[in-house]
């Protein structure tokens, strides 16, 4: 599995997040703030699901608070994820 070192507050996004359908896939870790992954793409699908339900207003047009923290937290994991790419 890959690790990816998370912020405390995308970390606690990451808590709120309803992963299940990841199953073993995907492990919280957080005495490290840390997830670890085996199935990045769908991890990101999964929060893109959550930014257009739960992230955006009524009109779907613009992005609410709690959609620009959950767009940090994918482009923190995004970051992550090259910084990772860039070591192999």
């Amino acid at each position: 599995m890959a690790k990816y070192k998370l912020t405390k507050e995308n970390f606690r996004l990451m808590q709120g997040i309803d992963f299940g359908e990841m199953g073993d896939k995907l492990r919280l870790i957080e005495e490290e703030q840390a997830v670890e992954t085996t199935d990045f793409r769908l991890m990101q699908i999964i929060i893109n699901e959550e930014i257009v339900t739960k992230g955006l207003d009524e009109t779907q047009e613009n992005c609410t608070e709690f959609g620009r923290k959950l767009y940090g937290l994918y482009d923190e994991l995004l970051y992550r994820w090259d910084e990772r790419e860039a070591q192999q």
